[in-house]
């Protein structure tokens, strides 16, 4: 099998399109998309809030469920500020929101969105809309993924690399 990430121009929750993930690969293998412009300039000790809609069918296998992660950039390297892990199972739109403190050093800060893995018998999809990130409640980020060019990452968990295409 292989694994493939698409983008799904339906109208969802906003148009034109929802960011969704699908995973036909199971234990072991996950997938992950970044936007393009990946630097959000940030300041430390604020607060940062983000809000997603998520919908999801057939995310299965913990410890790999959905995710959402917000990486942080002091300058000279990346590291993981705060990751909202999403319930594993299938359930319609739900809406979430967590916070987290900006750290001492990190100067810019950039989203991912990860796609948990499935069941033997069946792909995991997660589709994700309306991201919104707030700084001190002042918006700084909103984006129907309309205009993301993703960088697609192959996940290399347990049992190896898989291959990934962008399909639009």
């Amino acid at each position: 099998m292989t694994k493939k990430i698409e983008y799904d121009f339906l109208t969802w929750k906003s148009f034109p399109s929802s960011a969704r993930l699908f995973n036909d690969e199971q234990e072991g293998f996950a997938i992950w998309i970044l936007p393009q412009a990946r630097s959000l300039p940030v300041t430390p000790g604020s607060t940062l809030r983000v809000e997603a809609n998520v919908k999801q069918k057939d995310v299965a296998v913990g410890p790999y469920p959905s995710l959402i992660p917000i990486d942080g950039w002091n300058g000279k390297e990346w590291s993981r500020i705060v990751t909202h892990h999403i319930k594993l199972g299938t359930f319609d739109w739900l809406f979430l929101t967590f916070e987290s403190k900006v750290p001492s050093g990190i100067i810019t800060i950039t989203p991912a969105l990860f796609g948990g893995a499935g069941y033997k018998e069946a792909p995991a999809i997660t589709w994700f809309d309306d991201l919104k990130i707030y700084q001190d409640d002042k918006l700084i980020y909103a984006n129907d993924f309309s205009n993301w060019t993703p960088i697609i990452i192959p996940a290399q968990i347990i049992t190896g690399a898989a291959m990934i295409k962008f399909i639009k």
